[in-house]
């Protein structure tokens, strides 16, 4: 019997060459004696079996991961586990919720908690494979698709599918920052790799949150590609689909800081009255309060931000250059030299440190710090056309 027709005669779900992936012969049996309650978590389509201490549990767990809502689901799942923490199946579905919201730290110890108590088996397995992929770990990324491909009905698919477009993006992410470093390259395949994955995820899972999610991936994708008008489109989709979402608002917004400021900040002025403690929404909102000439709003706004986190670079250049465009030039120096105090080698902060001084008619202090900023941006310029020889 192929493992395909085993999955339908069990219930289990087929192996793929080095995924095993199947749900004990133990955890059917309690199952049978009902001990345990399916949970279908729509979010991702895998069905685990979990046992709760009512039907109120049941649909709260339920709808939060349906709804794409980890931390909610996280919360619950945890308030179980402290009155039961023996839970094996409860242990697996926290550590599976955890990664899933990117705690790597959190699904891990779970992960650990779980093999302590009941040693490794094929699902804790899998879960670990997942955790390895998600965090970037893409050695078996090419199997795990060509595996998703072709179970488009596996009740992991969507799991799997999840992790690796979570991993491939993390990790065209991170090559993204090492090349505009001039310390790396962006591959066309895994770009490829990730836009396939995520094509799979939006033609499988119709339902809002996973569209949302699905639209919000392939923003993040275009982005690293620096195809910003298809960014800017899939992030419109995300919000359109959802308007309620936070995370789908604020990359839009982020998108169009500089294309269109004007909408950029509706978009991360609405988060902003959600979440007025949200210090990265606010000092985006204060660069675009500075670009479109609102001086005041974008000092307050970082004045707030510098209040909770003394030491944020970016606000402290911010604040100075808001305070030059106010010609406050003593006050822009203050701000300015806390930044270069503590980031020295910070291209930006030499740069608009020189303006300041220049307009203190300090020309040769000014002169030393523009000297500095030419020196960063060579030496990243000469790192990228080293990698671009290399490759």
């Amino acid at each position: 019997m192929s493992a395909n027709q085993e999955a339908e005669t069990t219930g289990s779900a087929p192996s793929a060459p080095g995924l095993p992936i199947q749900v004990s012969a133990n955890k059917r049996r309690l199952a049978l004696a009902g001990l345990l309650v399916l949970i279908v978590v729509a979010a991702a389509g895998a069905w685990i079996y979990v046992r709760f201490g009512g039907d109120a549990d049941y649909r709260a767990v339920q709808d939060a991961l349906a709804r794409r809502d980890f931390q909610e689901a996280s919360r619950r799942l945890q308030k179980y586990l402290d009155a039961k923490p023996g839970d094996r199946a409860v242990r697996l579905l926290t550590a599976q919720t955890a990664r899933r919201q990117g705690d790597f730290q959190d699904a891990a110890s779970h992960l650990q908690i779980y093999e302590n108590h009941a040693g490794a088996d094929a699902d804790v397995d899998q879960e670990r494979r997942l955790l390895r992929i998600q965090q970037g770990n893409l050695i078996e990324a090419e199997a795990t698709l060509a595996w998703c491909a072709k179970n488009p009905n596996a009740l992991q698919t969507p799991l799997m599918l999840e992790a690796l477009i979570e991993g491939c993006l993390s990790g065209l992410w991170a090559t993204l920052q090492c090349e505009m470093a001039g310390q790396g390259e962006v591959s066309p395949a895994d770009f490829a790799r990730a836009q396939r994955a995520i094509d799979q995820w939006l033609a499988q899972r119709p339902g809002q949150p996973d569209q949302v999610q699905g639209h919000v991936w392939l923003g993040k994708l275009h982005s690293v590609a620096r195809d910003y008008p298809k960014a800017h489109a899939a992030f419109r989709k995300a919000v359109d689909l959802d308007p309620q979402s936070f995370a789908a608002r604020e990359l839009l917004g982020l998108s169009l800081l500089h294309d269109a400021p004007a909408e950029a900040a509706l978009h991360l002025q609405a988060l902003h009255q959600r979440d007025p403690a949200n210090a990265k929404i606010s000092y985006f909102l204060a660069t675009v309060r500075r670009t479109l000439g609102e001086l005041e709003a974008a000092a307050q706004l970082l004045d707030a931000v510098l209040a909770q986190q003394p030491e944020h670079v970016p606000a402290l250049v911010e604040r100075g250059r808001v305070a030059l465009d106010q010609r406050h030039a003593a006050d822009a120096e203050l701000w300015l030299h806390r930044a270069m105090t503590l980031a020295p080698n910070h291209a930006q902060a030499n740069m608009i440190y020189s303006q300041c001084l220049q307009q203190a008619d300090r020309a040769a202090e000014a002169k030393r710090y523009h000297d500095r900023f030419l020196e960063i941006e060579a030496e990243v310029k000469r790192q990228r056309d080293e990698m671009k020889k290399r490759s």
